[in-house]
């Protein structure tokens, strides 16, 4: 049994020892053992901090066949400060083949194909990474439903590319996980009145404005719902007390004024009273 304890506590001896070293000892360790693979990872992280990113890719780059998830993130967090984000790309969507269960790690590579996107300058390379980001989302969703960053970025993501559907079918499904949230409803109120579902653009839109009296674009919207439906009275009526409610709005202003503008023309043209 003392033999035994003698055994672990050298062995948890040597464990702390190896974490102890300092840079000059794990270079030392490496240059005569280069298949010490945690000394390797523990020196990355330790040239990460120090914000020497070459030396990380050059320490970890030609061992991503071994690597564990502190290597891969410790690599793949180098590309992204050198802003080379489709090897950041390569080294997360290995993690992700390692590690397919760990949500954290898809999330992390739709992160990077964004990073890609807003460098990328080739329309048909710009869709077919917004698919790819759009893919590696739901696919961190579909591990962890209620991870909200990745329904946050997914939905920024839908709103950005202007693709409407997606957006609001996430949106709807984002309401019933987490409840009916003052900017998820805003969002509906917004895609609703402007894609002409007037009758879910009226109820989210005063939903909306239940939740958040003092938001005045969820106003404008509900406005312009009103409006299209040809409820005009109470569009007039909406229009005149937004405007006083919210004189600072430019955005409230502009509607209330375009409202009123096109409802004179409309009644010069047709020879009505001004």
């Amino acid at each position: 049994m003392k033999i035994m304890r003698s055994a672990l506590l050298i062995f948890i001896w040597m464990s702390l020892s190896a974490y102890a070293l300092g840079p000059s000892e794990m270079e030392a360790d490496l240059k005569a053992n280069p298949g010490h693979l945690n000394t390797r990872i523990e020196l990355a992280n330790y040239y990460l901090k120090q914000k020497s990113f070459a030396k990380v890719v050059e320490l970890l780059n030609a061992y991503t066949d071994q690597l564990n998830s502190s290597g891969f993130l410790a690599l793949a967090n180098a590309y992204s400060n050198r802003k080379e984000y489709l090897d950041e790309v390569r080294v997360l969507n290995l993690l992700t083949q390692k590690e397919p269960e760990d949500f954290h790690w898809h999330f992390l590579l739709g992160q990077a194909y964004l990073k890609e996107i807003n460098i990328q300058g080739d329309i048909t390379k710009k869709k077919d990474l917004v698919t790819s980001a759009i893919q590696s989302f739901r696919k961190a969703l579909s591990i962890q439903p209620d991870y909200k960053p990745a329904f946050d970025v997914l939905l920024t993501t839908f709103l950005q590319q202007k693709n409407n559907n997606e957006a609001r079918e996430l949106i709807q499904d984002g309401i019933s996980k987490y409840g009916a949230r003052p900017e998820l409803l805003h969002e509906i109120c917004r895609l609703d009145s402007m894609d002409g579902f007037l009758d879910s653009a009226l109820k989210s839109c005063r939903e909306a404005i239940k939740l958040s009296p003092d938001f005045p674009d969820n106003y404008v919207f509900l406005i312009q719902a009103l409006n299209d439906i040809k409820e005009e009275k109470k569009a007039d009526a909406d229009a005149v007390a937004a405007a006083k409610k919210f004189p600072k709005s430019e955005f409230v202003q502009w509607a209330a004024g375009t409202l009123f503008f096109k409802r004179n023309n409309s009644l010069r043209r047709s020879g009505g009273v001004v």
